[in-house]
């Protein structure tokens, strides 16, 4: 089930390259997650990953960074669910009014952030 946690690793590599050639469209998707149903959509995909990632990482190469991971991907999905909406909102629009180079660095953490996942996550 590492192959898993390494399919993980590679779609946020690839959204994050997304990101740095096209970062329009991240605007586009903070428009999404500030509705109500995006948002609780988005951490609840965030707890899920982190569980995943908290179960299987015993398989994984490096299991420390993996089960990090997944105990940060849960906890920012909790956040997100029970922090008030209007807080939530109030930094998505602080991050909409930011210049397009901050999405475009953003994207260049996630392909680090996806390439770590892979490495760590890679089968024994």
């Amino acid at each position: 089930m590492a192959s898993l946690i390494w399919l993980v690793g590679a779609v946020i590599a690839a959204l994050g390259g997304w990101i740095v050639f096209q970062p329009i469209h991240l605007t586009s998707l903070l428009r999404w997650v500030q509705t109500g149903f995006g948002l609780y959509f988005a951490s609840l995909i965030r707890i899920a990953i982190g569980v995943i990632m908290l179960v299987w990482a015993r398989s994984c190469h490096r299991p420390a960074i993996i089960i990090i991971i997944g105990i940060l991907a849960v906890l920012g999905g909790m956040v997100l669910i029970l922090l008030p909406r209007s807080r939530i909102q109030k930094l998505i629009q602080w991050f909409q009014q930011r210049p397009q180079w901050i999405y475009r660095l953003w994207g260049i953490v996630a392909v680090a952030f996806g390439i770590l996942i892979i490495w760590a996550g890679w089968p024994k």
